[in-house]
């Protein structure tokens, strides 16, 4: 089965979105059973979000769903993914609820495929912010590229997977892109039928 699951804007990433629906609608048609779903802790981001993609809860969608949830609890319903997007999430988590995120996502979750988006702090003068100042009211930290290596390289030992990274966004030649990106591959061997990835 290839599934996908996020925890994002959606409104924000629209078109990307639509663009990987469109592979799962293709992928539904096969012989592969394909499912997207969307989980967030904010109640009117997800009613944005089932507006945009236009989902009827008195019709739900057999492939694409979107529901409340963390990313810091263990939920039976987000095991069997092969890959997860966190896109610009983890900001939104207390530094101290981190160790959560790595067990709930990264050792009860295991999907074969992790894509993880954080602002750079150190593009932040960039965009026209003073010293010290966070993006979004919500974001508990800002992390430079250093300190987000060192926390994915951590996470990638700890739970049995690789992590390369990624400059999202035009980059300057000292402080990077705006967004940077962890791509986590597992190094678990996965039964040949399990192995369906978009």
């Amino acid at each position: 089965m290839s599934d996908i699951a996020g925890c994002y804007d959606l409104s924000r990433i629209r078109p990307k979105v639509q663009s990987v629906l469109r592979r799962v609608n293709t992928l539904g048609r096969d012989k592969f059973t394909a499912r997207a779903l969307g989980i967030d802790i904010d109640a009117r981001a997800l009613a944005d979000a089932r507006a945009a993609l236009g989902l009827n809860w008195l019709q739900p969608a057999p492939r694409l769903s979107v529901r409340l949830g963390a990313f810091e609890e263990v939920d039976a319903e987000l095991t069997g993914f092969d890959a997860a997007v966190m896109l610009e999430t983890i900001e939104h988590i207390p530094l101290g609820h981190l160790p959560r995120v790595e067990r709930a996502v990264f050792a009860a979750m295991h999907p074969h495929l992790l894509l993880v988006t954080t602002p750079n702090q150190e593009y932040n003068v960039l965009h026209g912010m003073a010293a010290g100042r966070k993006r979004h009211p919500g974001h508990h930290f800002e992390w430079t590229r250093a300190q987000f290596q060192q926390w994915a390289n951590g996470v990638a030992q700890r739970q049995g997977y690789s992590v390369s990274f990624s400059d999202l966004g035009p980059p300057d030649p000292v402080r990077g892109s705006s967004t940077q990106m962890a791509r986590f591959l597992s190094l678990r061997v996965r039964p040949l039928c399990e192995a369906n990835v978009l």
